[in-house]
């Protein structure tokens, strides 16, 4: 199968390009900096240089079998906010419109958990019919995600042959990008740097392993019918048993101490007026510290029923992160 890959340099992209190589599908990639790709496989892929805030040119689909959108704008911040909007939601409109024209016959889009919404309300995990929650969106990540959420509806009542996949929190080893949240988490608690949670301590959170999200995407490439969604998740975790189990594995005796969420506001928006000054970006946000107050919890059983979607137990996955984070020297790549 031929297929046209975006987001080939991200955290969850790298490690999906190796696996459709190994799968034997060919790939033409969208990428915005060619540079950035992983030069061991870079040369086995066929690169298209592009950004998604342009609006895609129905000729990159030419001869291809499927689409795989996985590229989003995952940031903490921007200057700019309304960036967020352009690619993650108008950048994934013009780039469906565009498979349309060209009569791709399969698209797959990776959405996110917060897609969905907290679960703090729900009772228990979310599903993927479960009614999102009434308030306000946490940041513009977010905000943009359910933009998305919406123009994937539409396209499907419109005949479109889309299905959307959901992970969860992803953890494991890859890239070390604003998105591998988990593995920056443990390399703090090994550098003995992790200052603390923010909240109780008490919220859950799914975690789902990355090569389970990878063979997630496969088997939803192969049985996944238009209209289909599916959860991707894992097992659940409190916070403070999370950072618990991560010290014991890198030899830490980290207490799980807990940081008010006020406290986190107050210095995320510091750090804003920093960046805005020409500061660094900012590693928080008041957004990002309320995302701390909520449960993220997602059932996956739909994926297992239908897709025969595997989950990596906890402990194990957790271990390759930590085997992985304890060879590096710094987060950044």
């Amino acid at each position: 199968m031929k297929i046209f890959l975006t987001g080939a340099t991200g955290y969850l992209g790298e490690r999906l390009v190796s696996a459709l190589l190994e799968d034997g599908h060919e790939i033409r990639a969208l990428i915005r900096n060619p540079e950035a790709m992983n030069p061991d496989i870079s040369d086995r892929l066929e690169i298209v240089q592009g950004d998604l805030a342009v609006p895609a040119d129905p000729a990159f689909f030419e001869g291809i079998d499927a689409l795989i959108h996985t590229a989003a704008m995952v940031k903490n911040w921007s200057p700019n906010r309304w960036l967020f909007s352009r690619i993650n939601a108008e950048g994934y409109r013009h780039l469906l419109q565009a498979a349309k024209e060209a009569g791709v016959p399969k698209i797959l889009h990776t959405s996110s958990f917060m897609a969905l919404g907290p679960s703090t309300r729900n009772k228990g995990p979310m599903h993927e019919q479960s009614p999102r929650w009434g308030g306000p969106f946490m940041n513009d990540y977010e905000r943009t995600k359910c933009e998305a959420e919406m123009i994937s509806r539409r396209f499907v009542e419109e005949g479109g042959p889309l299905v959307t996949l959901y992970p969860a929190v992803i953890y494991g080893p890859g890239r070390r990008t604003d998105g591998n949240l988990i593995g920056k988490l443990a390399f703090l608690i090994k550098e003995g740097k992790f200052p603390g949670l923010l909240g109780s301590g008490t919220q859950r959170w799914t975690l789902s392993y990355v090569e389970d999200i990878v063979s997630g995407h496969l088997k939803a490439l192969e049985k996944g019918v238009p209209g289909s969604r599916f959860i991707l998740g894992g097992p659940e975790v409190t916070l403070k048993d999370l950072v618990l189990r991560l010290s014991r594995l890198l030899g830490r005796s980290e207490r799980a101490k807990t940081l008010p969420i006020a406290l986190g506001k107050c210095v995320g928006a510091l750090q804003i007026l920093r960046a805005r000054l020409g500061g660094a970006e900012p590693e928080l946000t008041p957004g990002v510290a309320e995302v701390y107050r909520h449960d993220w919890t997602y059932s996956s059983q739909n994926a297992v029923e239908r897709l025969d979607y595997r989950i990596t137990p906890l402990d194990e996955g957790l271990t390759h992160t930590a085997d992985w984070v304890r060879g590096l020297t710094s987060w950044q790549e």
